[in-house]
């Protein structure tokens, strides 16, 4: 179904958002999954807002079986990280807050040293917002971070992709899709990125 619909190219930038609980994050780990299974390339993550290990780890060792965790044998899951160990570049920062120095020092690194043709930044939100607000708005401050996202994406000719949660909703407003322009902070990321996907699951 995706496969059409999807399509992610080196030196772009690009943004996700839907409201929590909607599965924006699950379901674009699954598309860099494929990206990386069919096409053979590397992918360094960031992840907030789930430790690396083990959510990530179980993410993905479903992806690559397409079947629960716990029905997977002892070889299997060693076939699994194996492969994530080799596809997979996670981008960890401890206890620190993550900045934007850290984080594009440690796309760059991923890049140059492992080959990573890409990027996911999960979410962009938990990156610290580091700017004097009596010097700069936290408006300007958004599309600074961004106009440096698109120049090391051209730059390391990689893909990179930032998931950022929308401002929050009231009841009205969360039974209707987000956009773009619904994420916290700031209507830069619509105007400056790329593409833009919005992961919305209707209540029954």
């Amino acid at each position: 179904e995706f496969e059409s619909k999807i399509r992610i190219a080196p030196t772009k930038l690009s943004v996700v958002t839907g409201y929590p609980g909607h599965g924006k994050s699950h379901l674009f780990q699954q598309v860099w999954f494929n990206i990386a299974r069919n096409y053979g390339i590397k992918v360094a993550i960031f992840s907030a807002e789930t430790r690396l290990k083990p959510f990530l780890r179980r993410n993905f060792r479903q992806f690559y079986w397409g079947q629960l965790e716990h029905t997977l044998t002892p070889q299997e899951l060693r076939e699994a990280d194996q492969w994530i160990e080799h596809h997979l570049i996670l981008m960890d920062v401890g206890d620190e807050v993550p900045n934007m120095r850290w984080l594009v020092d440690s796309i760059e690194i991923a890049t140059q040293r492992y080959g990573c043709r890409a990027a996911l930044i999960d979410p962009f939100n938990k990156i610290e917002e580091d700017y004097d607000p009596r010097e700069m708005t936290e408006t300007r401050w958004i599309g600074k971070m961004l106009d440096l996202l698109i120049q090391m994406s051209r730059g390391l000719s990689i893909h990179t992709q930032i998931i950022a949660h929308p401002a929050k909703p009231d009841a009205a407003f969360k039974r209707s899709a987000p956009d773009l322009y619904s994420i916290s902070g700031s209507a830069h990321r619509s105007n400056r990125v790329d593409q833009g996907f919005s992961v919305h699951r209707e209540k029954i």
